[in-house]
């Protein structure tokens, strides 16, 4: 299920820009260099019984699918969540 709406805008053959809304961020919108037939794939043709996101677009990094899911751009997912709650602390050298 997603929260808000989407708006996907074919910028050219390959790039598509991505609007997304959030209750908490409003509007926002990523420039993906991906076609627009993916995203209509992920929000329109799959629905209801898609693969995971991770699975249709492994290129993406996990900031970039959250905002596909939740409409939060990257600077309100650091507000929201603190420090990136994607990122793996790094281990300290002994």
């Amino acid at each position: 299920m997603f929260i808000g709406e989407v708006k996907l805008e074919q910028l050219d053959t390959y790039r598509t820009r991505v609007h997304r809304s959030s209750p908490i961020a409003g509007w926002n919108y990523i420039d993906f260099k991906l076609p627009v037939y993916r995203f209509e794939e992920f929000f329109i043709v799959h629905s209801k019984d898609r693969p995971s996101i991770q699975d249709m677009f492994p290129e993406l990094t996990a900031e970039e699918r959250e905002f596909l899911l939740t409409g939060l751009s990257i600077k309100a997912q650091e507000e929201v969540f603190g420090t990136l709650y994607f990122e793996v602390p790094e281990e300290e050298e002994a």
